[in-house]
């Protein structure tokens, strides 16, 4: 089986690591609740390498931001 959560996320002020003209290079980015990397494009990551991912990345650095709903079990 596999499971999913589903959750209530409060994102805050977002970064867009996808802002390929910013010199940040360490993740949290101070004044940023969370970090938004999209899909399909390139994103820098906490190293400050360059990476294209396959689908929207949504991180937030505070557990209070987040109230899981529900958990789904999949039958596979």
């Amino acid at each position: 089986n596999c499971y999913m959560f589903i959750a209530d996320v409060i994102m805050g002020k977002q970064y867009n690591s996808a802002n390929l003209k910013s010199n940040i290079t360490k993740y949290p980015v101070k004044g940023y609740d969370s970090v938004f990397a999209e899909g399909n494009r390139i994103n820098i990551t906490h190293n400050g390498h360059k990476y294209k991912l396959s689908n929207n990345e949504m991180i937030v650095y505070n557990l209070n931001q987040i109230k899981l709903k529900y958990l789904c079990e999949f039958d596979v």
